[in-house]
């Protein structure tokens, strides 16, 4: 996140923001940690921020999903027992 970061500080939001995709892409997972910094402020009013964070959100999202199915299942098959 730190090299997004650096981009957002110099105002350069193309590059902030091709560095936060990329970040992603490569398995970041702290949606907080970049939602929650002032330090992003300067572009969480943008689209391209929202699409990101939007695409890491829903990452999140069906993962969490996936884990509590598979917890289902686990105590469906802890019942049959």
């Amino acid at each position: 996140a730190e090299i997004s970061l650096i981009y957002v500080l110099q105002d350069n939001k193309t590059e902030a923001f091709e560095w936060l995709e990329k970040l992603i892409d490569d398995g970041f997972s702290d949606y907080d940690q970049i939602h929650e910094s002032v330090l992003f402020d300067p572009v969480k009013n943008d689209p391209e921020y929202e699409r990101i964070m939007g695409m890491l959100r829903a990452r999140l999202d069906a993962m969490k999903q996936r884990v509590l199915e598979q917890e289902a299942s686990e105590q469906l098959e802890r019942m049959r027992l």
